[in-house]
């Protein structure tokens, strides 16, 4: 065997440690760990849309900001139960 032969098994080797252990951690990951990432990183879209909602005159702004405000809260299920199912997939792999 040479050089070359040993680090492509080293490598491989390596390569599924890798992947074993980041499905190992994914697998780990609850609802419940999920849930205050989600919401927090859905605040960067839901934030703006509130202080426009704040700060406008416009009455159509204020009803549309609404409507997309109620509509993101209500997905963050989904998004969830769409990662969850991700993550149960990969660690199927």
């Amino acid at each position: 065997m040479d050089k070359k032969q040993i680090l492509n098994i080293l490598a491989k080797e390596a390569a599924q440690a890798a992947k074993d252990q980041a499905t190992a951690t994914l697998a780990a990951l609850s609802a419940d760990d999920l849930r205050p990432l989600v919401a927090e990183q859905l605040k960067t879209i839901t934030a703006p849309l509130q202080v426009e909602i704040e700060t406008t005159q416009s009455v159509w702004v204020k009803i549309r900001n609404r409507i997309y405000l109620r509509v993101i809260n209500s997905a963050i299920d989904n998004i969830i139960q769409t990662i969850q199912d991700g993550l149960t997939e990969l660690s199927k792999k």
